[in-house]
């Protein structure tokens, strides 16, 4: 097998694995456990999940389609959107993410959050 990817979490390593399946590639990830424990001590950034291709000689095919995905992720501005602070708890959260993850509210300057888009598309039950 051969290392070709590192990814920021578990769900990024997957999705760049489909997409190398998608094309024939044979992939795999691994660390993904790994980098869930990270949370549980102090940040260790070698602890990522990792893609790994299995014929070397898709190597370079493999590349061409990683690239193209991280382009295209940049164009739309959702691999480099910056982790945001929730404003109603505080909690970190990653910045591909419009709601927070612990407890629900809006990311600051999302569309649902500007104006009345998106109004009556969620529904919170706070009783």
């Amino acid at each position: 097998m051969t290392r070709i990817y590192f990814a920021e979490n578990a769900m990024i390593a997957h999705h760049v694995k489909s997409l190398l399946e998608a094309d024939g590639i044979s992939a795999e990830v691994t660390g993904e456990t790994l980098a869930a424990m990270a949370g549980i001590g102090p940040v260790d950034l070698s602890v990522q999940p990792v893609v790994w291709v299995h014929d070397p000689t898709e190597y370079e095919r493999a590349l061409e389609i990683i690239r193209r995905y991280e382009k295209h992720e940049r164009a739309d501005g959702h691999a480099t959107r910056p982790t945001w602070s929730c404003p109603n708890c505080d909690e970190s959260v990653d910045g591909g993410f419009e709601l927070c993850w612990h407890c629900g509210a809006e990311r600051p300057g999302s569309q649902a959050s500007d104006g009345d888009a998106g109004q009556g598309d969620r529904v919170r039950d706070d009783a």
